[in-house]
C-alpha cells in the first residue's frame, strides 16, 4: 500500500486535496526494479502509468533492429507511460532502471474507476498529463521540421 504522504513528491498530484491524495494512494501499486532491469518494453502491453518514487530510469526507442536511441533520463517524481494510460495501447518506448528504482503504478482500470467515482480528481491528474504530452508533441514537431529541412536542403545541394 502507498501512503498519501509519499505522493507529495509527485508534481502530477500537486493540485490534489488531502482526500484526493488518499483516494489515489489506495489505487496505486508499488514495485521495485534493480539497476539494469527493464521496467517495460517498447510495443509491450500498456495501460499503466509509472511514477518514480526513487531512483532513475532511462527511456529509449528502437530505431533499427538492434539500435536504440536514448530519449531522456527521468528522476524522482517523474512519470512515464502516460500515453498508454490514456489510450490503453502498447508502450511507445522502452524504460530501464538506471539505478535501483521504486515506482508507483496506476493502472488504466484504477484510473477509469477514479474518473467514475471522482471526475474532478481525474481531471486534476489529466491536466498536467496533457500539458506534458503537448510539450513532447511540440518538441517532436520541431525536431521533425528540422529533419525535413536538413533532408530537403541536402537534396537540393546534391542536385545543384
Amino acid at each position: 500500500m502507498v501512503d498519501k504522504d509519499e505522493l507529495r513528491i509527485v508534481p502530477l498530484f500537486g493540485s490534489l486535496s488531502e482526500d484526493e491524495l488518499a483516494q489515489v494512494a489506495k489505487m496505486l501499486e508499488r514495485q521495485s526494479f534493480a539497476k539494469g532491469d527493464e521496467i517495460y518494453a517498447q510495443e509491450g502491453p500498456g495501460g499503466k502509468l509509472y511514477i518514480l518514487r526513487q531512483g532513475e530510469a532511462s527511456v529509449t526507442i528502437s530505431i533499427r533492429k538492434e539500435q536504440k536511441q536514448k530519449l531522456i533520463t527521468l528522476g524522482r517524481g517523474s512519470y512515464f507511460g502516460a500515453i498508454s494510460l490514456i489510450d490503453g495501447g502498447p508502450h511507445s518506448a522502452s524504460v530501464r532502471a538506471k539505478s535501483d528504482t521504486e515506482v508507483f503504478i496506476l493502472s488504466r482500470e484504477s484510473f477509469e474507476a477514479l474518473a467514475d467515482d471522482n471526475p474532478v480528481c481525474a481531471i486534476k491528474i489529466l491536466r498536467p498529463l496533457t500539458v506534458s504530452l503537448n510539450l513532447y508533441l511540440r518538441q517532436m514537431n520541431n525536431k521533425f521540421a528540422d529533419m525535413v529541412h536538413y533532408v530537403t536542403h541536402n537534396q537540393s545541394q546534391d542536385l545543384g
